[in-house]
């Protein structure tokens, strides 16, 4: 795989706070020079919002429609 350094880091937002967001999450994160966590959305906003600090999304939403 070739990987161009010279773009921008594809912003990322998952959409799900369940059982396999930590996987994603920090798979994204072992890589910021390809991604970055943009926003993580939820439908349980406490959820999102705790995902958030846990793993630096720049954003936590109740309905994933926002991060579109």
């Amino acid at each position: 795989m070739v990987i161009a350094m010279d773009k921008k880091p594809l912003g990322i937002a998952i959409v799900g706070a369940g059982a396999i967001l930590k996987r994603h999450a920090l798979a994204y994160r072992a890589m910021p020079e390809l991604a970055g966590l943009v926003a993580i959305a939820d439908v349980d906003e406490k959820r999102a919002r705790s995902a958030k600090e846990a793993f630096g999304f720049g954003e936590a939403v109740g309905d994933f429609a926002e991060v579109l």
